[in-house]
């Protein structure tokens, strides 16, 4: 599965997995993602991902410096910053490394933990993880990548030297898995305490159900991501539609950096539309109402104009932006959904 991809041996793997009913499911499924992410050594199931993200954090000491790259707008920033940044004595320092050498200039000598998200603001590109890495190994920096928006199917952050790795699964849950490196064995008990006796920790319910929605995930994932390529396919000529930023788009700034890494683009796309501010939100409204939308409408056009134009700045963003997450259903009906929504604008 280097570079991405399920193995053919996925349904049987599965079925192994799964198999001994309720009792130490959560385990199973732990084991599950290990076999399926080469590079691997352990993995820890959570609750949801700010749980995990709890838990990643606790691997750091008190009042550490952790670097974030990742959206400002997202749950995770917020629950690190607002959140985390008063509660737990860590300080964030949220740097955009476009540039690797962005890294560098904010590492101090307390620096423990640097943070990647895999989808970022249209103003972003993609960070070198392997450029990454090589910075932070050096300086005993974990570099910990919360591959949920992409997943392990598109991408492997392990073959680029990640430390931890976040990882979704069904049901709203969040996998930690470590790296097969001597060093992290600290860390590996740590999340094992956390799983054992800490809060979050997810259910052997919940992983009984998550076994159950694994059966059809490698092919409901490939199928948003084929929606998301269709939509783009659709929207980038729309009248209406001032710009679409898609990775897997050809000309896209991180298109060959993507290709070279072994990445594959993933199901989430921003569209800015032509009409600014009220067409977003008459768009959003509409597709509210679409009956079974298969797909997520966020950065909601309402909220942007409270967001500071600097940080809209920052990011790439007009007040006419919608990030689009597609679901599992055909393309052809979220084009058809969206065609209607941008008719008369």
């Amino acid at each position: 599965m280097d570079g991405g991809g399920f193995p053919e041996e996925y349904a049987a793997r599965l079925a192994a997995a799964g198999a001994g009913g309720r009792a130490g499911a959560d385990r199973r499924l732990a084991a599950f993602f290990v076999e399926l992410m080469p590079g691997a050594a352990a993995a820890f199931v959570f609750a949801d991902p700010v749980a995990a993200a709890g838990a990643v954090l606790d691997l750091v000491e008190h009042a550490s410096h952790v670097i974030f790259a990742g959206d400002p707008l997202a749950p995770t920033a917020r629950y690190f910053e607002t959140i985390r940044g008063r509660t737990s004595g860590l300080r964030f320092s949220r740097v955009d490394l476009s540039d690797p050498a962005a890294l560098a200039p904010v590492l101090t000598d307390d620096s423990r933990l640097l943070w990647l998200e895999s989808e970022l603001p249209p103003a972003w590109r993609q960070p070198d993880i392997a450029a990454l890495a090589a910075v932070a190994g050096p300086r005993e920096v974990r570099l910990a990548v919360d591959n949920r928006a992409v997943g392990l199917d598109r991408f492997n952050p392990f073959t680029a030297g990640a430390d931890l790795v976040i990882e979704a699964a069904p049901g709203g849950l969040a996998v930690v898995l470590t790296a097969d490196r001597p060093e992290l064995m600290f860390s590996r008990d740590r999340l094992r305490y956390f799983r054992d006796h800490g809060v979050g920790a997810a259910g052997e319910d919940a992983a009984l159900a998550a076994f159950a929605a694994l059966a059809d995930w490698p092919a409901r994932r490939a199928a948003a991501a084929a929606a998301a390529a269709g939509l783009v396919a659709a929207l980038v000529d729309h009248p209406a539609v001032a710009g679409v930023d898609y990775p897997g788009q050809a000309g896209h700034p991180d298109h060959a950096a993507m290709a070279a890494a072994g990445r594959r683009s993933a199901a989430t796309l921003t569209v800015t539309l032509s009409g600014g501010g009220p067409a977003a939100t008459a768009v959003q409204a509409r597709l509210a109402g679409a009956a079974d939308l298969a797909a997520e409408v966020t950065y909601p056009a309402g909220a942007l104009p409270q967001v500071p134009a600097p940080i809209r700045a920052e990011l790439g963003l007009a007040e006419g932006a919608l990030r689009v997450i597609a679901g599992a259903g055909p393309a052809e009906d979220l084009v058809a959904a969206f065609r209607a929504a941008l008719a008369d604008l």
